[in-house]
């Protein structure tokens, strides 16, 4: 197999059309625009995931998947419902989520609080458990909403910009949320038993 000059298949591809030509030659299978492809754009996709996952070893995965799938469903890309960019983009996306939302099933339910004390004395498990169970409790009395939101993000790390995209909503109605759960809890944490 004769090497590929990438250079030349680059500057070709740009006075082709660039990625929707590329996207259009992957689709007919041609692998010279695949790997042309994932040169201009692996980067972008790759910055996509880790935002969204937080973990380079993850985004690198997803990746790789990514790519897979982009090989798969290239023959159903349309260029008259958005740029090809746009395209990739949502796949990669799909793909981060899809990941986000695999390992919440897998690790424990949002609702699953169990206790992690820290502290191996017995004084300080009680206190940790008394104080768990306390949260725990008031956490339960908010709306499921709000309670979703600050498990989520306290619990699994996830930022505002990684709930927006889980839950379907604004960055805004997430900050909203999760500031009305803290007031809330705090309000019933004040609250003598």
């Amino acid at each position: 197999m004769p090497a590929i000059d990438w250079t030349q298949a680059l500057v070709k591809a740009e006075s082709e059309g660039g990625l929707e030509a590329l996207l259009q030659r992957t689709a007919a299978r041609d692998q010279e625009a695949f790997r042309v492809l994932y040169d201009q754009t692996a980067g972008r996709l790759f910055a996509i995931c880790l935002r969204i996952v937080r973990h380079r070893r993850l985004a690198e995965e997803l990746v790789r998947e990514t790519y897979v799938r982009i090989w798969e469903r290239a023959p159903q890309y349309d260029p008259r419902q958005g740029s090809a960019l746009a395209w990739l983009i949502a796949i990669a996306r799909d793909q981060a989520i899809g990941m986000i939302r695999l390992r919440m099933r897998e690790d424990r339910p949002p609702d699953d609080l169990t206790l992690e004390a820290s502290d191996p004395s017995a004084l300080g498990a009680i206190e940790a458990k008394l104080e768990f169970d306390a949260i725990g409790r008031c956490l339960r009395e908010l709306p499921y909403a709000e309670r979703h939101a600050i498990v989520l993000a306290y619990r699994d790390g996830l930022t505002y910009e990684q709930l927006a995209v889980l839950l379907g909503v604004s960055v805004e109605s997430v900050k909203e949320s999760i500031s009305r759960g803290l007031a809330r809890l705090r309000a019933s944490l004040d609250q003598p038993s």
